[in-house]
């Protein structure tokens, strides 16, 4: 697999989305890997992607995990798969 570093500061909605449809040109599958709190600015930007969001199994990372799925599917993700790791 080939990977591809972040950048030293925010970047941008549209360089964000230009990367990940030319990647999807390229690749069957894309990851991409967020930090827990969500950037709803770039939300929207993978929204036309599946989303997996993997947390603990206990009452703060559901209600996280939740949130996060509610922003996706509010930015228009139409797949959001909850992971729970042990």
């Amino acid at each position: 697999p080939d990977f591809l570093g972040a950048p030293s500061s925010e970047p941008n909605e549209q360089a964000v989305a230009r990367l990940l449809e030319q990647a999807a040109t390229c690749y069957d599958y894309v990851l991409v890997d967020r930090p827990a709190g969500l950037n709803v600015s770039l939300e929207s930007c993978l929204s036309s992607f599946s989303s997996f969001i993997i947390t603990q199994p206990d009452g703060m990372g559901i209600r996280g995990a939740q949130t996060a799925c509610s922003l996706l599917k509010q930015a228009g993700c139409e797949k959001c798969f909850l992971i729970l790791k042990q």
